[in-house]
């Protein structure tokens, strides 16, 4: 074991707390497919289920994008909290920095017809952890139910899943519920989906990974793309999970809707229980050119904005034949979801961070974060703290956490000083 690294991060809640070094524990990233001394059979997790939508509405709340959003307030049968249904609101790469009276409005709005909403974040490895928590708590501002992280980490270091272990319980402290999407574009590591995923042992799973984000060519699996770089080549364990912990996006498709039905087997076939598809064009050459507005193909065969940036493929809402083709495919009407009660052995947690079978230190005195599920001689004091204040099981077990612990435990008595 060696030290990580180190990030400061106390103060979330609007709380005028100074910010508290925590150095993490953290191991070398390596192969992610034994974890604990459990294994897992895929043969006992076998299940039967169509995809639900998860819609990336990155487009502008004010009235000239009312059609966009009248697509996703029209649609019907989503319920909040459920498996799937899910529209991710963003301003402007997060949530902006004024509040935005429209958005939260469509917000109400979407949520009204029983959409999950989740904020989107950005997740990017190097991005300071405080304008993380900065963006969830601005996000809860507008009764988000949850929190999309976009770019999400990778390494499987105790440090990077400690870290996202505490957005989790961030998350869950600013919007009510543990509703989290961590994205990648690729297939996640599977330390992530099983301690962060697992971790908090929820029924059912209601943080979540983008494990595919490609254009339909190569999800389709088809020669002669753009990018060929992306064909489907998943890891032996990605089958030993549930499905409705992963998330499929596809772009570039064909306006149409012709290859949606496809996809959904696809989908299937491949774990992921929710799936987005959108004609909006990320690749490009000389005989399909660019769609997105204000868009242009560059040197890489890609379509960047005036900035030389990514064009925003999510910017608009699917053409008309394609939405109605994944809308009523990828729709509750037409969705069986059977998954088994359970996915995972509660050993399987042995070398997640913060897990252990006692805390590393008294309830009284300040130090390391202490796991959520530590020694019980406190009467669960760890759990009923954290559920409160996440910071004391992820980052620092500080003076605030020994004072909940002596207010919110019973039978917890500290020393005097």
């Amino acid at each position: 074991m060696t030290v990580a690294d180190t990030f400061y991060v106390r103060g979330f809640l609007g709380a005028s707390v100074v910010g508290v070094l925590v150095s993490l524990v953290g191991c070398a990233a390596g192969d992610d497919s034994t974890i604990g001394a459990v294994s897992i059979k895929s043969s006992a997790l076998s299940t039967s289920f169509s995809p639900y939508l998860t819609i990336p509405a990155y487009f502008d709340a004010d009235s000239s994008f009312d059609t966009q959003w009248s697509l996703i307030t029209n649609t019907s049968g989503y319920s909040i909290d459920s498996v799937g249904g899910y529209v991710i609101v963003n301003e402007d790469s997060g949530p902006g920095t004024t509040f935005d009276q429209d958005l939260a409005n469509r917000i109400a709005a979407v949520q009204g017809v029983g959409w999950t909403v989740l904020g989107y974040v950005d997740d990017t490895y190097d991005r300071p952890v405080n304008d993380i928590n900065n963006d969830i708590v601005a996000w809860s501002s507008y009764s988000v139910n949850g929190i999309f992280f976009d770019n999400a980490e990778r390494d499987s270091t105790q440090y990077d899943i400690g870290k996202s272990q505490y957005l989790v319980v961030l998350t869950e402290q600013e919007t009510g519920g543990y509703n989290a999407i961590f994205n990648w574009g690729t297939t996640p590591r599977e330390h992530y989906v099983n301690c962060v995923g697992l971790f908090f042992n929820l029924a059912p799973p209601m943080v979540r990974f983008g494990s595919w984000e490609v254009d339909e060519c190569n999800y389709l699996g088809q020669q002669n793309c753009i990018h060929t770089t992306q064909q489907w080549s998943p890891p032996a364990w990605l089958n030993d999970y549930r499905a409705d912990h992963f998330i499929h996006i596809i772009h570039d498709a064909d306006p149409t809707g012709s290859s949606v039905s496809t996809i959904a087997s696809l989908a299937q076939s491949r774990n992921a229980s929710s799936v987005y598809v959108t004609h909006l064009r990320e690749n490009c050459d000389a005989t399909t050119p660019c769609n997105i507005p204000g868009s242009t193909c560059n040197a890489a065969n890609r379509c960047v904005d005036s900035s030389q940036n990514y064009a925003n493929d999510y910017g608009d809402m699917p053409a008309s034949a394609l939405w109605n083709a994944e809308n009523s495919t990828f729709n509750p009407s037409n969705t069986t979801m059977t998954f088994p009660s359970s996915d995972t052995d509660p050993a399987r947690f042995s070398d997640c961070p913060g897990y252990a079978v006692a805390c590393s230190h008294d309830v009284c005195g300040q130090g390391s974060p202490l796991a959520i599920d530590c020694d019980s001689s406190w009467n669960d004091c760890t759990r009923t703290v954290c559920a409160g204040d996440g910071y004391c099981c992820s980052t620092y077990w500080d003076g605030i956490c020994v004072n909940e612990a002596l207010t919110e435990c019973s039978g917890v008595t500290c020393p005097a000083d």
